[in-house]
């Protein structure tokens, strides 16, 4: 669902991560799922920049679940080899480009097993409300949300409520705001992002 390319809105995941390790202790797990992955670019970047804002022992620790509808079923084979053309991704800066994809010929790109690693690819239907785990650190849903019902997403949102753990953050993209429904559940953290803290009631 949506659009979405690489090294989009990067202030807003860059927010999300410098929030998310305020005074974390390195040995703690950081467990994150990005909601409505698609072919992976938005999870990719969100993991290129954590790669570069923690330190070795941290990102060692780092799970991150990537789900999506994925109705034709071809996401799953995209994220699980991690290629991609370039014109994919042209957008992402050089040092980066070149760090973290191995030039494969014809112009395609790998990207390296550091990130590739990490990247654990679920289908998964929001609307069944079933999470894909518990006591997650972060939650990204930026792409998906849009395109549901006011009482879809709220209902959907409750469930990211159950999935978080305490103080966990959600981050919407910038044109979603929190139903007023939910404002005893999450606090908003940032001005420059619709970025989300679990309030624990």
């Amino acid at each position: 669902m949506g659009f979405t390319f690489f090294f989009r809105d990067t202030h807003s995941l860059q927010q999300s991560i410098n929030i998310l390790i305020e005074n974390l202790p390195s040995s703690t797990k950081l467990k994150i799922w990005d909601a409505g992955c698609e072919r992976g670019p938005e999870p990719i970047t969100f993991a290129i920049l954590l790669a570069e804002t923690i330190d070795e022992s941290l990102f060692s620790n780092f799970e991150f679940q990537l789900t999506d509808l994925d109705e034709n079923n071809t996401f799953v084979d995209i994220i699980h080899n991690g290629i991609y053309n370039f014109e994919e991704i042209k957008r992402i800066p050089e040092e980066f480009f070149t760090k973290y994809f191995k030039d494969l010929g014809s112009e395609k790109y790998q990207l390296i097993p550091k990130i590739h690693n990490k990247l654990k690819f679920i289908k998964h239907d929001l609307l069944t409300l079933n999470p894909v785990g518990k006591n997650h650190n972060l939650i990204i849903c930026k792409n998906v949300l849009l395109h549901f019902h006011p009482d879809e997403r709220i209902k959907v949102i409750n469930m990211y409520y159950d999935s978080l753990n305490d103080n966990g953050l959600l981050l919407f993209e910038q044109t979603q705001k929190m139903p007023e429904e939910l404002n005893n559940k999450f606090t908003k953290v940032t001005s420059d992002a619709s970025l989300y803290r679990k309030l624990n009631i």
